[in-house]
């Protein structure tokens, strides 16, 4: 056995161990699955090239090339989403899988097509791919340096730095395969540097957080004793494995890989989503029965302060008191109308002022901020007097915001709520909510505002969704500008529609 087989081996038990380690965590990280998917990826790709040059079959040359072909989408699509940028370049994503899936699928089809493997052993398919992968690959490290020099805090410098740095090394290795799969007269260095890459990609995970919480070094061992026994399991069996019909056996195993990582996934958030929709469906059911059965005593109370109604002979304080009666009565049912109304998201427009509105609200929360805390309020000259809106709604999008904010900043800092006007194409107002707090990881950025989706261990997941759909009930959107260790601006942007007079 030779150091490139050697090599090799150390490759696959690695890239398995980094898939082991990143299914366990598909449904508490974005990161986990378009690791996993990649760490299997780069499993399939190695070990296929070692059985090629074991066995001589060119079978194995097309599970390779199939593999390989998808390496480009599996590494943007994970370095975007470490950035916190995956939805900005959503339609990149897709297009780098339609267009390197296609011809992964190009290549699988040279198992049972004569024909098709002419068309992949030709350069129709080589100088596509390499006039393709290369900008792909200029463009993942773009995204990793540029994150990497606005990176604030120590751990997130470390942490890009590092996942740079495994990228960086594991482009070299793709690279040095395809340039060698052309003719070029280079080094084949895939396996050695993407078993490099794969070390640091592990440190990463098991040290530096990279799924949000540090992993145990049990997890660790497990994980590449799980790598160790895949690939020894392969070496085992590899004679009856060395055929034609082997090839098609471990590459529909590999596909099994990436449909458990993807089911996993989707089990995990899928039944997590279903819990919560039960138990906040068991509160919305609690709450209206509450608010039905508040709601006749109500009534009543209502009816017999009516009907005592003071006289002269009554002195002054009685009559106060029957008065501060009448009004909380009435109060209260005023509350349960309003958050009867708030749960269903149905808005009620009506002429508000924007500056008493955002002063009454600050002014409310100003009482919940740290001492430490410094909150102001800045109005733009442009400003207009007022928006129609429901106040109740805005209100309550604005508290949630707020609170936030607070939560965000338990050492202290300062909360800057100001509003300006919006010009351009789509005119409106802006209200923001800026905080100097510890800001927000750009791998979930994606995920703020989704349903459910919570980064406090006691978080309901549903003040940001909520205050989504309130923006969108008034015909407007909520943006969230975010950066680890800066703090977070929040801007709630009203259409120049809804405007007063």
């Amino acid at each position: 056995m030779s150091w490139t087989d050697i090599f090799a081996l150390a490759a696959c038990a690695g890239h398995f161990s980094l898939f082991a380690l990143a299914t366990r965590r598909v449904s508490k990280s974005p990161l986990a699955l378009p690791l996993a998917m990649l760490a299997i990826d780069m499993f399939t790709w190695n070990l296929a090239d070692l059985a090629q040059r074991w066995s001589g079959n060119q079978s194995w040359d097309y599970v390779d090339i199939t593999a390989s072909s998808l390496l480009a989408p599996f590494a943007t699509h994970f370095v975007l989403s470490f950035v916190g940028k995956r939805g900005r370049f959503i339609v990149l994503l897709r297009v780098l899988y339609i267009w390197f899936g296609g011809i992964a699928l190009l290549c699988a089809a040279s198992l049972f097509s004569d024909a098709v493997r002419h068309v992949v052993d030709s350069p129709l398919r080589t100088y596509p791919v390499l006039l393709t992968a290369g900008p792909t690959a200029a463009f993942v490290l773009y995204l990793l340096g540029t994150y990497r020099l606005r990176a604030i805090t120590d751990e997130d410098r470390l942490r890009s730095a590092l996942v740079m740095t495994a990228f960086a090394i594991g482009t070299v290795g793709a690279l040095t395969e395809l340039f060698a799969e052309i003719g070029w007269s280079v080094t084949r260095l895939g396996a050695p540097l993407t078993l490099c890459s794969t070390i640091v990609l592990g440190i990463v995970v098991l040290r530096w957080k990279l799924f949000g919480s540090e992993l145990s070094n049990a997890s660790g061992v497990l994980s590449a004793f799980v790598g160790i026994l895949v690939v020894s399991a392969y070496v085992a069996g590899f004679d009856w494995l060395s055929n034609r019909r082997g090839a098609l056996i471990f590459a529909t195993t590999a596909v099994a890989f990436f449909v458990i990582a993807i089911v996993a996934r989707s089990t995990a958030r899928s039944t997590d989503r279903r819990a919560r929709l039960e138990h906040h469906a068991t509160m919305g059911r609690f709450s209206g029965q509450l608010a039905h059965d508040l709601r006749n005593p109500l009534a009543a109370m209502k009816g017999a302060l009516q009907l005592m109604e003071p006289d002269e002979s009554v002195p002054q304080s009685s009559r106060e008191l029957l008065s501060l009666l009448q009004e909380q009565v009435t109060r209260m049912e005023r509350v349960l109308v309003t958050y009867q109304r708030l749960g269903r998201v149905e808005p009620v427009f009506a002429d508000v002022d924007v500056r008493a509105m955002l002063n009454e609200v600050v002014g409310a929360q100003r009482h919940a901020a740290p001492a430490s805390v410094h909150v102001q309020i800045e109005f733009g000259d442009d400003t207009p007097k007022a928006l129609s809106c429901d106040k109740d709604l805005v209100t309550a999008a604005l508290e949630n915001v707020i609170r936030n904010a607070f939560e965000a900043m338990p050492d202290g800092g300062r909360l800057i709520a100001r509003t300006h006007s919006v010009g351009g194409e789509r005119p409106g107002l802006t209200i923001e909510i800026t905080d100097t707090g510890s800001g927000i990881d750009a791998a979930v950025h994606d995920s703020l505002g989704r349903d459910f989706f919570t980064t406090k261990a006691n978080g309901s997941g549903l003040g940001l969704s909520f205050t989504r759909r309130v923006l969108e009930a008034h015909g407007g959107t909520l943006a969230i500008a975010s950066q680890k260790g800066q703090g977070t601006t929040v801007s709630f942007t009203f259409p120049a529609r809804v405007f007063g007079v």
